[in-house]
């Protein structure tokens, strides 16, 4: 089955109260009244207009007006909002597992375990980094939306700063071995910073 054809199959159920004399015909046809030529003015029990699977894809087409297209760019034609959340169901469908568990980190809240805010004023945002910087590159390439930047900070060796709010949690070995990691915060209700987790990207400096 083609990635998006349960998302189609999804979709035209939910469009389907918005097609006169819509039915379900079987192995995946659906027969309706056109809504882009109206279909037959003469007889309300024309129905010309169909929507198939062919090839893994859901494509409308009308025996009236002989249009023909993609289910999605139909949908659009008739329902703006649905097409909307269409779009945004089908691009959370294809984002990569590491995306989005980096997503889900920065939208969990934990319950408080040690850190405030104030120790994250002493590190750049990434909406306040340059474009060069391989943080900001990170983040970008994951899709990120850019409303979260300002709640995502470059951190220079991060074990020694994570060191300086709770001594001795990293070795002086592994300090030796220090490096740059995208920090995450998880804030709580109240704005205050109560944990963080560090992204590694291997040894870079920030810009």
């Amino acid at each position: 089955m083609h990635n998006d054809s349960w998302l189609d199959y999804k979709y035209i159920n939910l469009l389907s109260t918005r097609l006169d004399r819509f039915k379900a015909k079987g192995n995946n046809q659906y027969n309706f009244r056109c809504p882009i030529c109206g279909d037959s003015t003469r007889s309300k029990t024309k129905a010309r207009g169909w929507i198939y699977e062919n090839k893994g894809q859901y494509q409308f087409h009308c025996f009236n007006c002989n249009v023909h297209t993609p289910f999605n760019i139909f949908l659009k034609k008739i329902d703006t909002t649905l097409h909307s959340e269409y779009n945004m169901e089908r691009m959370a469908g294809n984002k990569t597992e590491e995306q989005l568990n980096l997503e889900s980190f920065v939208n969990k809240m934990k319950k408080p375990v040690f850190l405030k805010l104030g120790p994250l004023k002493g590190l750049k945002k990434v909406s306040q980094l340059k474009p060069e910087s391989r943080i900001k590159q990170f983040v970008d390439a994951r899709r990120i939306p850019t409303h979260y930047h300002a709640t995502l900070f470059a951190c220079p060796n991060f074990r020694q700063y994570t060191n300086s709010l709770v001594p001795g949690i990293f070795s002086d070995d592994s300090l030796a071995r220090d490096e740059t990691r995208l920090l995450i915060p998880f804030i709580s209700a109240n704005k205050d910073v109560h944990a963080y987790q560090g992204r590694s990207l291997g040894k870079s400096d920030v810009t």
